[in-house]
């Protein structure tokens, strides 16, 4: 936790970040985040009617988190969170609308920012929505000085937002993409380009996540001789839900058709994965990749037919449902494979865990996860006490240990019909569902506990903004 505003600025501009490792021996760091995954939407993760084969051989070459986090429960504020390290409300980034854009460098440096110094080449593949602004007159596009070649990215293929036809180049998506004052075409940026190119002519049957794993594969290719960062971005399963007709026939037993829907969406994004993985191990780089795998926040079930069972809450809640969700970590040769971790852990340790990988001794205060690595490799203690969330002001919550407060902005419903109030204090470990009456948590001590932190973490975030939010 940082308490004084002044010291994490100092910290951020002044902090030197120091390799200890030969350039041959940091390993390269690959980021997949899918869109709008639900808890229950992988086989490994529970699910009987989808096959993720791919991603659970992932999970099984690591370590498998079940209770792994992100820092909101929507997609831009939550890619923010995950690419600075810092909790997005620290700097006005409410939620996908409420969008003030980045601090700029010389208040923190992304993670692509401080990998780059290091001397990785950095890649940026898939869906940006950071520092992404709406207005009638110029649709949906990215604040200058927000694009990712601005912000540490060597190679960009990108769409610009939140939402995007999985079939862009087709007459009906790019009707649907027109249509919203979205722009249809992909943008890429090659490296040493001085200005990025929208690619036209591509053919109409190009699909979004298939597209952005060949590149994916084509970029692990390329950049063998010095290490690399290659945050991989899908925007599958997020809506509007489409998928080939082949991977809708290969789920034609699965009787509910947004469920059908997400199954085959899945199994696409799982076979990239799969080539992705591949083509590591072809190239001789498997042992020498860490392999992030999450998703930016829970399902929006009702929207395309993802799960978040057995948790209560969606995409918007900061019920487990909104912000707990499928989270692995592989590194071959490193990491123990086949461990299942229950202790808590956030996408704000990615970047801290990720850097020290890369030989990093110490990163600047102002970035508030935890390097993962000394207490995965058995070389120290769990670091992750106290877990933190706010989003639009009116939904937080904080977790201790296996307590937590619940602050949302609506009622909910559990998956077995009960309500559970806007306000809650449960124990995880007897009550994983946050059900309410008698299953809440008691303890008067033990809420007065998690209401005083979360009330002065809350204070400290306001102030915080004061200062980090990005003056337009």
């Amino acid at each position: 936790m940082i308490h004084q505003l002044h010291l994490l600025l100092l910290a951020a501009l002044t902090a030197t970040s120091v390799a200890c490792a030969a350039s041959s021996e940091r390993p390269n760091v690959l980021l997949i985040l899918t869109d709008d995954l639900g808890y229950q939407d992988l086989s490994c993760q529970g699910a009987t009617d989808i096959q993720t084969p791919h991603i659970d051989r992932l999970a099984a070459s690591g370590v498998h988190f079940t209770d792994g986090y992100v820092t909101a429960p929507q997609c831009g504020p939550s890619r923010a969170g995950l690419l600075t390290g810092m909790s997005q409300s620290r700097f006005g980034c409410m939620d996908n609308k409420n969008d003030q854009g980045l601090p700029s460098a010389d208040v923190v440096q992304l993670i692509s920012e401080q990998l780059k110094a290091q001397g990785y080449t950095t890649g940026l593949i898939g869906k940006w929505h950071v520092g992404f602004m709406e207005s009638e007159k110029e649709g949906h596009a990215t604040r200058p000085g927000h694009h990712p070649w601005e912000r540490g990215f060597d190679y960009t293929l990108k769409h610009h937002g939140g939402m995007s036809h999985l079939f862009p180049y087709r007459a009906d998506g790019w009707k649907w993409m027109t249509s919203r004052k979205r722009e249809p075409r992909l943008q890429q940026k090659l490296v040493g380009e001085e200005a990025p190119t929208y690619l036209d002519g591509l053919p109409t049957d190009t699909y979004l996540t298939d597209i952005f794993s060949d590149k994916a594969v084509e970029f692990i290719e390329t950049n063998q001789d010095e290490p690399w960062f290659l945050y991989l971005s899908y925007n599958a399963p997020h809506t509007p839900c489409s998928a080939s007709k082949d991977k809708l026939q290969q789920f034609a037993d699965v009787e509910d058709p947004k469920r059908r829907m997400m199954a085959a969406m899945m199994s696409s994004l799982d076979d990239g994965v799969g080539e992705i993985v591949a083509a590591l191990k072809a190239s001789g780089q498997l042992e020498n990749t860490l392999v992030w795998f999450l998703s930016d926040n829970g399902g929006p079930t009702a929207k395309n037919g993802s799960r978040n069972d057995p948790f209560s809450g969606l995409k918007g809640d900061v019920y487990e449902g909104g912000i707990r969700v499928p989270f692995m970590l592989s590194w071959p040769g490193t990491l123990p494979a086949g461990k299942v971790i229950s202790e808590p852990v956030i996408s704000l340790d990615i970047l801290p865990t990720s850097l020290a990988a890369a030989g990093v001794e110490q990163v600047p205060e102002i970035h508030e996860g935890n390097n993962l690595l000394p207490w995965l490799t058995g070389q120290g203690d769990f670091p992750n006490g106290v877990l933190y969330w706010s989003w639009r002001n009116s939904n937080q919550a904080i977790r201790i240990g296996s307590l937590k407060e619940i602050r949302n902005a609506r009622s909910i419903q559990a998956l077995d019909g009960t309500q559970i109030p806007k306000h809650n204090f449960v124990d995880l470990g007897t009550n994983p569902t946050e059900l309410a009456g008698e299953h809440s948590l008691k303890s008067p001590e033990k809420k007065q506990l998690l209401a005083s932190r979360l009330d002065a973490w809350l204070e400290q975030l306001e102030a915080d903004a004061q200062v980090l939010t990005p003056k337009q």
